[in-house]
């Protein structure tokens, strides 16, 4: 048997990781027919999205350490890589974007949905470590901008130009 050989720009792993962020979708609509699953709900949510943006940012990463950027993490970003990972990701997107010919309109819905991802972040903390519970509206706000996120996620991919930097 072979090594198992793991190389984060391989396509493979993207696509999978594509496919288990629409179930973790699929999982959070179930999840929301139970009032008393809010808060699960809410982490299946925010794991939809986190996923993939991961998955791009380790790509991006990998492309800058082939590059010998310097890509180090100061010490208060070590302590949250969620939060590292989501920030390092809306740069980028913000750089990349500012060459797009797209309407600037979409450029600032692109950003703004991506933005909130901090505030998703947020809501999956509380949803998982606080005593407090995330509110119906709250869903409301993660379901709206997921579908948002969901409808730009292939421009970003080209935007960032993903697929020249992956393998397969």
């Amino acid at each position: 048997m072979e090594p198992y050989e793991k190389d984060i720009r391989k396509k493979s792993i993207r696509r999978g990781l594509e496919k288990k962020a629409k179930e973790f979708e699929d999982s959070a609509v179930r999840l929301l027919e139970a009032p008393a699953c809010f808060n699960s709900s809410v982490g299946r949510y925010y794991y939809s999205m986190y996923v993939r943006v991961m998955q791009i940012s380790k790509i991006l990463d990998k492309e800058s350490e082939n590059k010998n950027d310097n890509n180090e993490q100061n010490s208060n970003e070590k302590e949250d890589i969620h939060k590292h990972t989501i920030d390092s990701f809306v740069k980028k997107v913000k750089e990349a974007i500012k060459k797009e010919r797209i309407s600037e309109k979409e450029k600032k819905e692109i950003i703004k949905t991506l933005e909130k991802l901090r505030l998703f972040r947020g809501f999956r903390n509380r949803a998982d470590y606080s005593e407090k519970s995330v509110g119906e509206e709250q869903i409301k706000q993660l379901k709206y901008h997921l579908e948002k996120f969901n409808g730009f996620y292939e421009k970003i991919i080209k935007i960032l130009d993903i697929e020249s930097k992956e393998i397969d």
